[in-house]
């Protein structure tokens, strides 16, 4: 795997084997299973995370180094800072942030049980990616998270709005409405 932190060698076999050689950390993580399509090598870091605690997400592992800048900034100060902090670092450091990288973070931060601090990421994503459906669609998603359903609808029609004929965003919009009701 090509990232900065803890590169990896690796194998897999059939989606449900690999053999993980961490090349920097003396240590390698071997995944055998008999469940077809188990992909190990997407939860194969959170193993080698129980004994290199720098790879773990809740520590950032996998984020962008200027992701990484911003989250160490917004846990001390607060994610409903995530726009100015961000303007104050692009403005002070030239750091850039891309629409994936921000929207990987809060999918992650989702994962770790942060549903707030997603959803401030996702309004930074749409603030500077106003364009993309994308971003709406993860916005959306975070409302649903947190029950926030007349918003989370709000997000969805702006995915129409940006693309009429998506799909998952009339299926999203439908389940919504009958939540509400």
């Amino acid at each position: 795997m090509i990232r900065d932190d803890h590169p990896a060698i690796f194998a897999v076999g059939g989606n449900r084997a690999g053999v993980f050689v961490y090349t920097q950390d003396d240590i390698s993580t071997v995944v055998l299973t008999k469940l077809v399509g188990a992909l190990p090598s997407q939860f194969v870091d959170d193993i080698a995370g129980l004994y290199i605690p720098a790879m773990k997400k809740e520590n950032g592992f996998c984020l962008s180094k200027n992701i990484k800048k911003l989250s160490k900034n917004l846990e001390t100060k607060g994610y409903k800072h995530a726009i100015e902090m961000t303007e104050a670092l692009t403005r002070e450091l030239r750091l850039s942030f891309s629409e994936d990288e921000i929207n990987l973070w809060g999918y992650s931060l989702i994962s770790q049980g942060k549903t707030k601090q997603a959803l401030d990421v996702f309004k930074l994503n749409v603030y500077l990616f106003q364009l993309s459906y994308n971003t709406y669609a993860s916005l959306s998603e975070g409302d649903w998270h947190l029950g926030n359903y007349p918003k989370a609808i709000k997000g969805d029609q702006k995915v129409l709005e940006l693309q009429p004929n998506n799909s998952n965003a009339k299926d999203k919009i439908k389940k919504l409405i009958l939540l509400i009701q």
